[in-house]
């Protein structure tokens, strides 16, 4: 059976690396790549303010690639909402029919 692939949302933090845990364990779908926002001026994750050097090491270890995509500090939800889009022509193997984040599980 193949399973639909998704994206998961990564803020660095123990609720995100749960929810792969449960996505995995499930079953249900194939997370290919964590999905997550950078302050650009910072090279922090926006939502914990870790380091890039740090989220480039979870990734790592977990094996899947990221998504980075970079946001301005003090970013509005207006230019938040402008980032993603992009995002969403990926075809072939990085391809994604959903998006996960931890209000799903």
């Amino acid at each position: 059976m193949r399973r639909p692939k998704a994206w998961l949302s990564w803020s660095t933090g123990k609720d995100s690396a749960w929810a792969l845990h449960e996505v995995r364990a499930r079953g249900e779908v194939e997370v290919v790549a964590l999905l997550t926002t950078l302050n650009s001026a910072h090279q922090r994750v926006a939502m914990h303010a870790v380091r890039e050097a740090l989220l480039d090491a979870q990734v790592e270890t977990l094996g899947l690639p990221v998504i980075k995509i970079p946001i301005p500090p003090n970013c509005v939800n207006a230019v938040y909402d402008l980032g993603r889009p992009r995002h969403n022509h990926l075809r072939g193997p990085k391809a994604v029919e959903s998006r996960v984040c931890r209000a799903h599980i």
